[in-house]
């Protein structure tokens, strides 16, 4: 896999350790703990419901991409919330929803960045192969079609429209009072 890192080992969580917030500040694995969060609507308000069981691995594509997190989880089919038991929904099965943002990537070239979306979307078509995988929601669409060509039409459009804001507020604020993550980077478009 054309990917920059993996990481050593799959890791796995029980109870306690699987929610996010027994690692905040303490370690590398946070950010995939709070991805394998689940939300259950109560009202008005969305609440969290940390896995009770977490395995997973993580990815990193390449430079200026975010890591891809995969794995399942369990998770509980009651939480306590307001001093009553609300059902999750989420008992029984193993499930896992995640994202990773690679148009970042475009700020080293096109090349890197479709070599980057295309390594995190191949990781998928395997988990599809083995039957593990329900639903991919691609916001640059290459999962459906695999087009190399409209992804990087598609990135070129996001980073117009991120350095058109980004000129926006710069006019409005001053350059030395807006921070991006693009400002002073060559982008594909």
């Amino acid at each position: 896999m054309p990917v920059e890192e993996v990481s050593p080992r799959v890791l796995h969580f029980v109870g306690k350790m699987a929610n996010h917030r027994s690692h905040e500040g303490k370690d590398e694995h946070t950010w995939a703990l709070i991805q394998a969060t689940a939300y259950v609507q109560v009202g008005n308000i969305s609440i969290g419901v940390p896995p009770k069981e977490v395995y997973f691995f993580s990815v990193w594509p390449g430079e200026e991409c975010e890591e891809a997190n995969f794995g399942l989880a369990k998770y509980p089919a009651t939480i306590t919330y307001g001093g009553r038991k609300i059902p999750t929904g989420l008992g029984g099965a193993w499930r896992w929803r995640s994202f990773c943002k690679t148009q970042y990537a475009s700020n080293v070239s096109a090349e890197h960045f479709l070599k980057c979306h295309a390594s995190v979307c191949s990781l998928l078509k395997e988990a599809e192969k083995i039957g593990i995988l329900k639903k991919v929601n691609d916001e640059g669409h290459f999962w459906d079609h695999w087009d190399y060509e409209a992804l990087v039409r598609e990135v070129a459009e996001w980073n117009s429209m991120i350095g058109d804001v980004i000129q926006k507020l710069e006019s409005v604020f001053g350059s030395e009072n807006v921070v991006s993550s693009l400002k002073g980077k060559k982008t594909v478009g």
